[in-house]
């Protein structure tokens, strides 16, 4: 076997291996979201003063087409901070936006979707692993954060809703 046989071999290995342990997302796998308004709490770690603070949010997921969901944050007791966000499952599922997935699972009627991306946290480079889970009456969307360089991280906000 010559040098590029083997080459090619290993990268079709690598590419097997990934889609064995990687699952891409499916357009209707995110469906779960859809229907009532999620609602809960969005807890954060605090910029300024580094404490975790807590306060309610409702979240309503819509359907904007196979590969998009709009998802309208409401946040009661802070209308200022009212938002919405568009999840797009893209690259052949596998990326959530600009997050690569880096780990999908299903267990019973829970789905967990893992992904992660580089980006900025307090002025600092970081990467941001991300874990969404899903089930018919439970959704959470965790952010961690690692800064560049450093191999321990924090949980920069939690968003725990049920319906």
């Amino acid at each position: 076997m010559n040098l590029m046989q083997r080459l090619f071999l290993i990268v079709s290995i690598g590419a097997c291996a990934q889609l064995l342990f990687c699952q891409p997302v499916k357009p209707g796998d995110l469906d779960i979201l859809l229907g009532e308004t999620w609602n809960g709490k969005l807890e954060y770690l605090d910029y300024s003063s580094n404490k975790k603070v807590a306060i309610p949010v409702g979240i309503l997921v819509s359907k904007v087409n196979a590969r998009k969901y709009l998802l309208r944050f409401n946040y009661n007791n802070e209308p200022h901070a009212n938002s919405s966000e568009i999840i797009k499952i893209r690259k052949k599922g596998g990326y959530l936006n600009e997050e690569e997935i880096i780990s999908w699972t299903m267990e019973s009627d829970k789905l967990t979707i893992k992904t992660i991306a580089d980006g900025e946290d307090n002025g600092r480079s970081a990467d941001f692993y991300f874990t969404y889970e899903f089930s018919p009456d439970q959704f959470l969307i965790r952010k961690k954060v690692v800064y560049k360089g450093e191999s321990n991280g924090f949980v920069r906000n939690e968003f725990r809703l049920s319906r």
